[in-house]
């Protein structure tokens, strides 16, 4: 009897011992790096993993406190948070944190910004974006940035059925994705911004362009600009690329353009933009060539690599432009201005191309979420869609009340935004937005960001 018992207690213990066997509790328990050289993490199921578990990937940032109250709107919000802020996206997670501020300031209604980190990564927004729905209960999500996260994203959303707004992927294919109209964008499609960006070369320029050949904005920017410059009869002379984060690709890149000396350059990076600049101002070979840019390159980070910035007086770009203050969505960015660098330390949101457009994205998701009947996707993304004509109500705080109710009452509302009208067309994108025309002021120290002109294609 006794060797029974004995026998029953080594079986519990060996089976309580296997059943309790965890590679891991807490981060702390993962010693070492993956091969990459990043950091390992403890995973939901006790397993030591390089990629970001779940439960790290999002945080509740507004309210303060973490705690979404009850009955919340739940927004998510995917963003490159990850690395240094002049590579990140901070910029749009700020624009979107006073946005939810505003909100709940207004005491009348509460929405919680649960922010996820995309690391740049499609794979990681798409997860990012699952996440956000199961862990938090995100009713409508503002992002991803890139054209390749929306696309990577566009993969669940059917499934999910949760609206996107992105603030800022441009690729002109997104227009077309089969994602049952729960796919919005506050940012035109390249197809506006390229032919602003082919009137300023001249159509009889020497002209190549150096791209990163492995990403959906890029390509899609290049391939509308080609268009859009044959257009106007003008001709490109070759087309170069490098894939993302590849140095030795996008030094050949550079010497070949070198070789043919070009009058004009069109550079077409996003984050290879800074070292893409140092590249391009080292070559004998472009010491004359006059470089145009596009709205990814908008961001301090282009001159942080460079130890002179001579070669910046040669660059011209195009992005979204920030309306004259005359207009009536330049007074609704002034008031946006004022308050975003009062909020984060005097920070300017004119550095960075897209803030304006974030901004806006968060206030037309809530305005939808809490306008509709109910917060189905199908229900958020009917009510995106009666932004677009009718009385005329400016994005900001002291907005919200009159745009949410007129909605509620059966009316539909002109949301003036802060980056322009928003002007969504049957397929959620804006048909109508002013692309300023920008250049670099490098007797600044640091350089600084000039509006040359404003055009509404």
């Amino acid at each position: 009897m006794r060797a029974m018992l004995i026998a029953c207690a080594l079986a519990a213990s060996s089976c309580s011992a296997v059943l309790k066997f965890h590679e891991c509790d807490v981060d702390g328990d993962c010693m070492g790096q993956t091969d990459a050289g990043s950091a390992l993490y403890c995973s939901d199921d006790h397993m030591c993993v390089g990629a970001i578990p779940d439960y790290k990937l999002c945080k509740v940032e507004v309210p303060a406190n973490g705690i979404i109250p009850a009955g919340a709107l739940v927004i998510g919000g995917i963003y490159r948070t990850s690395g240094a802020n002049d590579v990140n996206d901070h910029a749009f997670r700020n624009a979107a944190n006073l946005a939810a501020k505003e909100f709940n300031d207004s005491r009348q209604y509460s929405v919680a910004h649960v922010v996820c980190d995309t690391a740049g990564d499609p794979a990681q927004a798409a997860r990012a974006y699952r996440v956000v729905i199961e862990r938090f209960g995100a009713q409508v999500v503002v992002g991803a940035d890139t054209s390749d996260e929306v696309f990577e994203v566009a993969k669940l959303v059917k499934e999910k059925g949760v609206p996107v707004v992105s603030p800022s992927a441009t690729n002109p294919g997104i227009t077309g994705l089969d994602d049952d109209g729960l796919i919005w964008r506050t940012a035109a499609s390249d197809n506006l911004q390229s032919t602003v960006l082919a009137a300023l070369p001249l159509a009889t320029a020497k002209l190549d362009i150096i791209f990163v050949n492995d990403s959906n904005y890029t390509i899609g920017l290049k391939d509308a600009f080609v268009g859009s410059f044959a257009a106007k009869d003008g001709s490109v002379l070759r087309t170069l690329g490098f894939a993302a984060g590849d140095t030795a690709g996008l030094n050949a890149a550079v010497a070949m353009a070198a070789a043919d000396a070009p009058s004009v350059a069109l550079l077409i990076a996003d984050f290879d933009a800074p070292p893409l600049m140092v590249a391009v101002s080292k070559s004998s070979g472009l010491s004359t060539t006059q470089f145009l840019m596009t709205d990814s390159a908008k961001k301090p980070s282009l001159w942080g690599q460079l130890t002179s910035y001579a070669v910046l007086s040669r660059v011209r770009g195009t992005g979204p432009a920030n309306p004259a203050g005359s207009d009536p969505s330049g007074m609704a960015f002034s008031v946006l201005a004022s308050n975003y660098r009062r909020e984060f330390a005097g920070e300017d949101p004119t550095a960075t191309a897209f803030v304006s457009n974030t901004y806006d994205a968060f206030y037309a998701a809530a305005i939808a979420g809490f306008a509709a009947p109910n917060r189905s996707g199908k229900a958020i993304a009917a009510t995106l869609a009666r932004l677009s004509s009718g009385t005329k109500v400016p994005v900001g705080g002291n907005s919200v009340t009159t745009a949410i109710t007129t909605l509620q009452m059966g009316q539909n509302i002109d949301l003036i935004g802060t980056s322009g009208p928003i002007d969504f067309d049957d397929h959620g994108d804006i048909f109508s937005a002013p692309i300023e025309v920008w250049s670099v002021d490098n007797t600044a120290s640091p350089p600084t960001f000039k509006q040359d002109s404003i055009v509404t294609p």
